[in-house]
Parts: C-alpha cells; structure tokens; sequence
C-alpha cells in the first residue's frame, strides 16, 4: 500500500537502480515529495561533480517551472454562465472521483440557475496535446471507459468551446454534502432509456448484485473473495437471483455458477443500467459504488475504519471528515436512504449477511 503515485515513484528509482549499476555515472541528487510528507532530498557520490550537479538541477528547476506552467490554465473571465466548465486533464484524476467533480460540476449550474446541459470540455495543457494519456495506458482507458460516458448518465455533454469555463480542482464530496445540507437537490446518475429497457427485461425479477474489486493496483483494498463468494451462495440459496459484477479486466470470467453481467463490467451505461434494476447492490469502497451514492439505486458499501496514522489516508477518519464530509465509523451520506448506507466493516462473510439482514429487516417494517 501507498500513497497515490508512490507505485510510479517505486519504478522511477529501480529504472533508476539499473542505470546506476552500469557505473557511468558518478554523482547522484534528487527530491521526493508528498501530500503532508516533509519533502526527501538525496545526494551523494563525486565530490568534484558537485558543481555540476548543481548546475544540471537548476536546468531541471527550470524545465519543471515550464511544465507546471503548461499544465496552469490562463486567467479567465469569471462571469462565464456556469453550464460550462472544463477538467484540466494533466493534473486531475482519471477515475470515478470524476464522478464528485461532475456532480459538484451540475449542481452549482442547478443553483446558479445556468442553462442546461452543462457543457464540459477536457483541457489537455496551454499546449493542446498535455493529457497524461498517452504515456498512462490505465488513465486512457479510465478516460475513455469512465470519465467521458459519465457525462451521459448525468445529461451533461461534452463541448471543447466550454474551455473558457470554470474549473473547481476538488474530487471529493464535502461541499456536495454541505450544499445538500443547505437545502440543495443532489443530482443524480440515471441509465440511458434503452439499456435500462433491457436489462429489466433480462432479469424480470430484480437481482442481488456483487461487484467485485480485483485490481492489482492497491491490492489491499480488494473484496474478499471467498466471503463473497459464500454470501453469494446464501442469498442464492434463500431465492434470491445473484449476479456478480467482476472488474473489467475479469469481465468475461465466470464466477462458480452465478450468472456474471460481462456488458456492466465493460461498459458504464450497462454498469448503471444493472444497478437501477437491482434489489440491492453491494460493494467494497471503490469506484463503482459511487454509481450508488449518486443515484436512487439500492445499496451497501463495506469499508473497515482505520485509524489516522493508516497508510492510505482514504481509509483514514481524517480524509473522511476533511475530505468527504462525512464521520468515519458513525456516519453516513445525509440524502442517503435506510437501503443506501456505509458499512463500517470489513467484508466478512458474517458482516456481508448482517448488514443484509439489517436492510431487509428495515423494509419489512416499512411496507408492514
């Protein structure tokens, strides 16, 4: 586990290693940095490199100087209406906390009461072509794979003139949730007509749905897979139709003999679609379960509180109060429904079937 880029830290110092070793080079500086981390300066080697060490580092200064600059957008008019923002793609994520941006994005035009649809353009850089993608296989296919179909599900479109909007560089939900707490409607995802048509057609009666993390990147924050499998197993054996939703890379993958939805780990829109016709969907905290959060589906999300000192500071009660808005261990999302919570609890076979019952239980009273 790490803190997020630290993966491409670790393989920029053993590229590093191997060059070194081919004992060419006689002088060694560098700097590593991170969010609330004291910055870590090294160096060492030929004292009669120094000189040039340093020499060569003001050069790199200067070049980083550019690059950040590139990646700065100009100054703009403030008064451009607020249906029209733009994402500024070398510094900001690609992955579903675009789903917080979009949403902060489409509620402040609601209030500001700017025309629809809000208008989005993708801004790669002062130069044009600075879009990280190229060189990030995994941030191309989030951006083509996630990002840009997230658009659709909340009626926004995608427009390059947009690029004189505005830009909130913030991907968390604390200023959704305190607009919900000053009176404001949160926006909501909702599956294209079409795919939502099918996919009730193909399941008539509403299924349980697993999704499953699998990633290799932070593979600690992975779902359990035997306890899943298991609850999986008992939800089955109580009547009820389970589909199990597995990480794009595993989309074509069956799961013992459960049915699988390949089409929802492959597309967004089928993703969403599934979930409106779910009974109940089910998560570990990753990305998909925003889909829930930001929407009127059914839903559980399983998420073990750590404490403030944890390695990945997401799972720590500082992120989630500073960050998210919400109290870790205690809270929940306020415009969240009796079936739409956070589980404080790792994702154990016995908590997976507690929380269940504690859902069901809830909606029994309810319809009595």
């Amino acid at each position: 586990m790490g803190a997020h880029g630290s993966e491409n830290v670790i393989r920029a110092l053993e590229k590093l290693l191997a060059t070194a070793k081919q004992g060419k080079h006689g002088y060694l500086v560098g700097l590593m940095v991170g969010l609330d981390q004291q910055p870590y300066g090294f160096w060492g080697g030929s004292i009669p490199l120094e000189a040039m060490a340093a020499f060569q580092l003001r050069d790199l200064s200067t070049m980083l100087d550019g690059i950040a600059a590139n990646k700065s957008p100009p100054p703009r008019d403030e008064n451009v209406p607020y249906d029209r923002v733009f994402y500024n793609m070398p510094v900001s994520p690609m992955s579903f906390d675009f789903t917080n941006w979009l949403i902060d994005a489409e509620m402040t035009r609601r209030i500001a009461g700017a025309p629809s649809p809000l208008k989005v353009a993708f801004w790669a850089g002062r130069d044009g072509k600075t879009t990280g993608l190229e060189q990030d296989p995994y941030r191309a296919k989030m951006f083509e794979h996630v990002v840009k179909p997230l658009l659709g599900l909340i009626g926004a479109v995608e427009d390059e003139t947009a690029v004189d909007g505005h830009c909130k560089m913030f991907f968390s939900s604390r200023d959704i949730i305190a607009r919900f707490n000053e009176g404001h409607e949160v926006p909501k995802f909702n599956a294209p007509p079409d795919k939502l048509k099918a996919m009730k057609a193909r399941f008539p009666r509403a299924p349980v749905t697993l999704t499953l993390r699998e990633s290799q990147t932070f593979p600690f924050r992975n779902s359990n897979h035997e306890a899943w499998l298991k609850f999986g197993h008992y939800l089955k054996a109580k009547g009820e139709t389970v589909v199990f939703v597995r990480d794009t890379a595993k989309a074509m993958e069956g799961v013992d003999d459960f049915q699988i939805c390949p089409e929802a780990s492959l597309d967004l829109h089928w993703r969403m679609a599934l979930y409106e016709t779910a009974k109940m969907n089910i998560f570990v905290a990753n990305g998909p379960a925003s889909l829930g959060l930001f929407s009127d589906c059914p839903w559980l999300m399983f998420l073990k509180p750590e404490d403030d000192d944890y390695e990945y500071p997401p799972n720590t009660p500082k992120f989630w109060r500073e960050q998210i808005g919400v109290e870790m261990g205690s809270g929940q999302f306020p415009w969240c429904r009796h079936d739409q919570q956070v589980v404080w609890q790792p994702d154990t076979y016995e908590n997976l079937k507690q929380a269940w019952h504690a859902v069901q239980d809830k909606q029994v009273l309810k319809t009595a």
